[in-house]
């Protein structure tokens, strides 16, 4: 018999030597001793033997076997022993039914079965770490073959693994196992970013079986976090690895589902963190798409206090946990080169290799399969296959059930159907993948109970998502579709992002619709954007109608309908709707302050700041000082108004009322000295200014300083600075160094920065830089730029400029944003743009950075790359879709601006004031753009 690649080719064992048989015959013995109904097969794996009849080389194999197999079920069962007990430390003595640790035994035995303990990463399967399913190999000439399971006789190759192509190295693949190795002694959290079918999760599994596969691994269930975090209260024994592969299934946020049936929880921040801070090595290995990298650490406005906050902010706390992030890629061309050298070896490696419409890793998957299944689809498994998309592109992240689809793809259909039983021959068609040639392809992919017993219902295929959602970005959905997803979706989180979907596309009287069908009010924005439009068509009594429904419970509503009211010159009922909320809603507040100013209700504006109102009195102060009564504002700033304060020290200024605001200032009104002390700038007082400042006063003296050095006294600058003022130490230190004279500079910020002044200690950094005494200068700056912004600008700036592009980069590696801004700037101007973009990536991306998104999206602009800004906008990055909207009004594309609306990229208002007024055509207006999409025939309706 022969052996190649690790198939047995049809042929003959050959006898060897005496260790062989008794390999075998231990084998055979274990197989007799544990289990009798395994003996038949294993005869027929060691028949040629058998029929060869026995010799005394093999009488004494099978006695040496039996008793190696005797003593190896011994061991056995002093292992699965020891496993058990291994397994009831960790799932602790308690007998409390309610105690926590008790639950974690119960969920953990449950995980690691009656008998075993948790797997060695070395005989975790790739299907357990759910490493895509790969292409079969073509067949092979010369019959089937077959895969041995152990052959070291006949070859040191390693055998081809029927469900797992041979592994290409990454070329990532060194920083991986660096990390890894590290994380060996340390623990640590990685997480691997990419897109679909890049090959991130079988770079983790390789990796973790080279370096860690003596370790424990724990492979929750998609979505079982609580497995976890049960395992984390009780704290591992020896060192443990924790596969989230499609971390995001189990992260607080849109894409955690809960299920009644399984019990799923999601995964806790503190449960991370106890991991990550134990004595005993953990090891937490996760993959994540950007798209759901971006969403999961998108901000929102706060609509009570208007602050900008995390939108998922328990889900930020764990990516945040993270120890290092790694993008991967589509295969380059070393790696493609590398791919091509192991094709010999690998029949689906020639084939990935051949196909150049598709990268390797996605022809392993089964790309090309799958998108032809879906291309040569009917009609009708379209439908249902557009349905499945579309509820995931309008934010449904829960499972799709089958009723769902069924009514939602009806919305598709071009032919009549009378009946259902197009449904019933679509969907076994698209979850279909019993053949050879659908392995992996199926479109739909079933989503099984926590039992195993029954689907609950179906999800779409990963890549065919990620290239649907793509094509389909701006496709409008059926109102039939619309109202179905409405009818079948019972998460109330899915519920709100298909009603926020709905208003970003400008379907506003579909988005209260859907709103009403399940006994809410529906989408604020929609809600008051339908009521301006109502207005527009002078409809005024149908807006109030539609806004009083909110505005018990939604203070914008009511807001909103104070203004209607306004317009139509209901003050004193708009004041009296903001009334009933002003003493326990600021904005309401606010609304009914200016109300009383705009009716002149003077007496009711005091009673309110008199109570403590500070909106009211603000606007209270600013009308007395419109109005010159500095007697009242007097009164009202001696009683502690610091609005009347700052207004009366403003109005004295103005006047120029000296004296009094000597005397306010001397008896410590802040307000007062600082405008005392710019007027005194102003009129060149300076024996004042000394006198004032020698007295204390900080504001004083930052004025004269600034005089000073405007009329170049260095001597009395030198001579204060001496005496330790250290606002003229630094002017002076400025002014030194613009006349070179660096040493002085250094000598007299040493001084002060030796002394605790921390804008001394930056200035002196920046000396210190120009000096090129760059140690100096960073050991100054590192001391502040924890808690001084300036501080970190000015030590990216230091770097930048003496060209130390790696120390740069190892703060930016560190999570210094300044950094990362200043070395993405020298990237781009030396034209290493790719390089530019992946690190502003990083920083938009996983750190949610404002200015680094604005910064990539400029980017992208200059070299034109709008397919990348629209899928950064379909992300919700609002600084791409704004760019992306100028580039597009700007080249006069009107039908792409509307598959903006379209794709709901954007605020549509913004993007439809874009519009050139001379594309839209003789008979629209405005207006009639923005009614666009309310019904088919641009009428509002009245959905209440």
């Amino acid at each position: 018999m022969t052996v190649r690649q690790g198939v047995v080719v049809r042929g003959r064992l050959e006898s060897g030597r005496l260790w062989r048989r008794v390999v075998l015959f231990a084998c055979l013995g274990v197989a007799g001793l544990t289990a009798p109904w395994w003996l038949p097969p294993l005869q027929k794996l060691v028949g040629e033997y058998l029929r060869l009849g026995w010799s005394d080389k093999d009488q004494r194999a099978s006695v040496i076997g039996m008793v190696i197999g005797g003593l190896s079920l011994l061991w056995s069962i002093v292992l699965g022993v020891a496993q058990m007990r291994q397994a009831s430390r960790l799932a602790g003595t308690t007998s409390d039914p309610l105690d926590p640790r008790q639950d974690a035994g119960r969920r953990l035995r449950a995980h690691l079965g009656p008998t075993q303990g948790l797997p060695r990463m070395r005989s975790v399967s790739p299907r357990q770490a759910r490493v895509h399913a790969a292409i079969e190999a073509p067949p092979q000439p010369g019959g089937p073959v077959r895969r041995v399971l152990w052959a070291p006789w006949r070859t040191s190759e390693p055998a081809l693994d029927p469900n797992l192509p041979l592994f290409i190295e990454r070329d990532l693949w060194p920083d991986v196992l660096r990390w890894v190795r590290q994380a060996r002694q340390e623990g640590g959290f990685l997480l691997l970013v990419g897109t679909s079918s890049v090959g991130k999760t079988r770079l983790l599994f390789e990796a973790a079986r080279h370096e860690l596969g003596d370790y424990r691994a724990v492979i929750p269930d998609l979505g079982d976090g609580g497995l976890v975090n049960a395992l984390a209260a009780d704290g591992p024994r020896e060192p443990l690895i924790v596969w989230l592969d499609e971390l995001q299934r189990f992260l607080p946020g849109p894409y955690f589902t809960t299920d009644q049936a399984t019990g799923h929880t999601p995964l806790t921040a503190t449960a991370v963190r106890h991991l990550l801070d134990g004595d005993t090595p953990v090891v937490v290995l996760g993959t994540l798409w950007p798209d759901y990298a971006y969403q999961l650490r998108a901000t929102t406005t706060d609509p009570d206090t208007q602050t900008t906050r995390r939108r998922y902010p328990q889900a930020v706390d764990i990516l945040d946990l993270v120890t290092r992030h790694l993008t991967v890629s589509s295969f380059s061309d070393t790696e493609r080169e590398a791919a091509a050298r192991l094709a010999a070896r690998d029949p689906r490696l020639a084939t990935a290799v051949a196909h150049r419409d598709y990268n390797v890793t996605e022809t392993l998957a089964g790309v090309p399969a799958i998108l032809r299944r879906y291309r040569e689809a009917l009609p009708e498994h379209q439908a249902v296959i557009h349905a499945a998309v579309d509820a995931r592109r309008m934010g449904i992240q829960s499972v799709l059930t089958i009723d769902l689809l069924r009514a939602a793809a009806r919305g598709y259909l071009t032919a009549v159907h009378t009946d259902d039983a197009w449904f019933g021959q679509a969907l076994p068609a698209l979850t279909r993948s019993d053949r050879r040639d659908d392995a992996a392809t199926a479109p739909l992919v079933t989503v099984a109970d926590h039992e195993r017993r029954t689907v609950v219902g179906y999800t779409v295929a990963d890549y065919l998502l990620q290239d649907l959602l793509r094509l389909r970005r701006s496709e409008l959905l059926p109102e039939a579709t619309w109202l179905a997803l409405a009818h079948h979706v019972h998460d109330p989180d899915d519920l709100q992002r298909l009603i926020s979907n709905a208003t970003r596309r400008m379907q506003y009287a579909l988005a209260i619709r859907i709103g009403r069908i399940h006994g809410d009010t529906g989408d604020r924005a929609a809600a008051m954007r339908l009521a301006d439009l109502l207005v527009e068509q002078g409809k005024l009594d149908q807006a109030a109608a539609l806004l009083s429904i909110r505005a018990d419970n939604d203070i914008f509503a009511a807001m909103h309908l104070a203004d209607l009211l306004v317009e139509q010159g209901k003050l004193d009922q708009a004041a009296a709707l903001m009334s009933i909320r002003a003493d326990n809603d600021m904005f309401a507040a606010m609304h009914l302050a200016d109300l009383l100013v705009r009716q002149g209700k003077l007496d009711e504006l005091r009673a309110r700041a008199d109570n403590g109102d500070t909106h009211a009195a603000a606007r209270l102060t600013n009308l007395l000082a419109e109005q010159g009564k500095l007697d009242e504002l007097r009164t009202r700033a001696d009683n502690g108004d610091t609005h009347a304060a700052i207004q009366l020290a403003e109005v004295l200024s103005e006047q120029d009322k000296l004296d009094e605001l000597r005397t306010r200032a001397d008896n410590g009104d802040t307000h007062a000295a600082i405008q005392l002390a710019e007027v005194l700038s102003e009129q060149d007082k300076l024996d004042e200014l000394r006198t004032r400042a020698d007295n204390g006063d900080t504001h004083a003296a930052i004025q004269l300083a600034e005089v000073l050095s405007e009329q170049d006294k260095l001597d009395e600058l030198r001579t204060r600075a001496d005496n330790g003022d250290t606002h003229a130490a630094i002017r002076l230190a400025r002014i030194l160094s613009e006349q070179g004279e660096l040493d002085q500079a250094e000598a007299l910020l040493c001084v002060h920065a030796d002394n605790g002044d921390r804008h001394a200690a930056i200035q002196l950094a920046i000396v210190l830089g120009e000096r090129g005494k760059l140690d100096q200068a960073e050991k100054r700056l590192r001391l502040h730029t924890d808690n001084d912004l300036f501080a970190a600008m000015q030590l990216a700036n230091l770097l930048a400029e003496q060209g130390k592009l790696g120390e740069l980069r190892a703060r930016a590696d560190n999570g210094d944003a300044r950094a990362a801004w200043r070395l993405a700037k020298i990237l781009a101007e030396q034209g290493k743009l790719d390089q530019a973009e992946a690190l502003l990536r990083v920083y938009a991306d996983n750190h949610n950075d404002g200015f680094a998104a604005m910064q990539l999206a400029e980017l992208l602009a200059e070299q034109d790359k709008l397919d990348e800004l629209r899928a950064r906008a379909d992300n919700g990055d609002a600084r791409a879709a704004s760019r992306l909207a100028r580039i597009l009004a700007r080249q006069g594309v009107v039908d792409k601006l509307w598959q903006e609306i379209h794709a709901g990229t954007a605020s549509p208002e913004v993007l439809v004031a874009m519009l050139p007024d001379e594309d839209w055509g003789p008979d629209v207006d405005t207006q009639q753009l923005l009614r666009w999409g309310l019904n088919a025939d641009g009428s509002i309706a009245q959905p209440w």
